[in-house]
């Protein structure tokens, strides 16, 4: 869980604000299950919304 809106230094170009609600947001993902073999990862860009 994270705030939607974080604060710091630079923060605009270090992490997404999440200041529109109606707005969808691109993000990725990738899993590490520690085995060095068959990690998975999404070679397209999700998007999410929020309802």
């Amino acid at each position: 869980m994270r705030a939607l809106q974080t604060e710091g230094k630079d923060v605009e170009t270090q992490d997404v604000q999440f200041v529109d609600m109606s707005k969808k947001y691109p993000f990725g993902i990738a899993v590490f299950d520690n085995t060095q073999i068959n990690h998975l990862f999404h070679t397209e860009t999700l998007e999410m919304k929020f309802q």
